[in-house]
């Protein structure tokens, strides 16, 4: 049994080590520590923010250390056995890509740029309907495949692309927020680079959702230390508001979140176990033993049944669900 939910209090000094990336405040309080460690040995902490209430990460990896974790295998570039996480993400894909299209608003097409686009399925799914699409990635595996799907697409950062000022109708964030270590800037140069009218998305994982409490340390879409900041809608609203952008709209439901939570839940059970630092449910289920694989087959199907109702009345009952996707709009000149 792991200790991903159990609270330790670190010493004063360790708490206010590292300032809040968002407001600056200090003396963080700890929510969590998490499964994974640092090469130090050190386990990583979720602490939470006194002043803008935002949870983050602590310590900040290395650079060496993030990189390292940005491996073919979190693209999707490694296929899992049948039974694998990236079977069922494969199975769900045409569903996301239908719902981030609708956070579109019905706007009319025009020029999208995908901040973090990965392998480019998002931006060539929008160019099959008369979209220019743009994008920008870090890894250089993801950029060659993004052009291999006809993708105009530039390996770095938003900031290092360089793109002239006004020149995107839509700038989108699927899940890329909380992997920056400084979002405010990244959203800087986003709202320079749309137009007076444009449109930004962002889909962010909630910490404000009902499996979270249940699940804590084992709740899926935690991913420490790739994810270095936790948001709910409330403090992704108030970096917004802080950014000169306005909230248009917010969808808290998404048909992906039985997934997440059966993945979630099958975790905090210890169903999928670890191999070598990974999860094998989510590589190659066949490299479980013959226990791990027996237990799984005859619990899971029955979370998986589970997983469905509840997803839609957590979310109904607490207003949260387990990502929230939020389009917004710029305020001001």
């Amino acid at each position: 049994m792991t200790n991903a939910g159990r609270v330790d209090q670190p010493a004063a000094a360790d708490q206010g080590a590292r300032a809040c990336p968002l407001c600056g405040a200090r003396g963080a309080a700890p929510c969590l520590r998490a499964e994974r460690r640092t090469r130090a040995g050190e386990p990583y902490q979720v602490l939470a923010c006194p002043g803008c209430g935002v949870r983050y990460t602590h310590p900040l990896p290395p650079a060496a250390e993030l990189a390292a974790l940005y491996t073919e295998e979190f693209y999707g570039g490694c296929p899992g056995g049948r039974l694998s996480w990236e079977s069922l993400r494969r199975a769900l894909h045409r569903v996301v890509l239908r719902h981030r299209r609708r956070a579109l608003l019905g706007r009319r097409p025009g020029r999208v740029l995908d901040v973090g686009c990965g392998d480019g399925d998002f931006l060539a799914y929008l160019q099959g309907f008369g979209w220019a699409g743009y994008g920008t990635e870090f890894s250089e595996a993801a950029c060659a495949l993004a052009r291999s799907r006809g993708v105009v697409v530039q390996e770095g950062s938003l900031r290092g692309a360089g793109f002239p000022e006004g020149f995107f109708d839509v700038v989108t964030m699927w899940h890329v927020l909380e992997h920056l270590p400084d979002p405010a800037a990244e959203l800087a140069e986003a709202r320079r680079v749309l137009r007076a009218d444009g449109l930004l998305i962002l889909e962010v994982p909630n910490l404000g959702c009902l499996t979270f409490r249940l699940c804590r340390g084992w709740w899926w879409p935690l991913d420490v230390p790739r994810h270095l900041l936790h948001f709910t809608p409330e403090t992704l609203g108030r970096l917004l508001d802080a950014g000169g952008f306005e909230v248009l709209r917010r969808q808290d439901f998404h048909a992906a979140d039985a997934a997440l939570s059966f993945m979630s839940f099958v975790n905090r059970l210890g169903l999928i176990g670890r191999l070598q630092g990974d999860h094998y449910f989510v590589t190659d289920y066949r490299r479980a033993s013959a226990a791990k694989q027996a237990s799984f087959l005859l619990l899971a199907p029955l979370i998986g049944l589970f997983s469905v109702p509840y997803s839609a009345l957590a979310t109904l009952l607490s207003r949260n669900g387990e990502t929230v996707t939020i389009t917004a709009g710029k305020v001001g000149p």
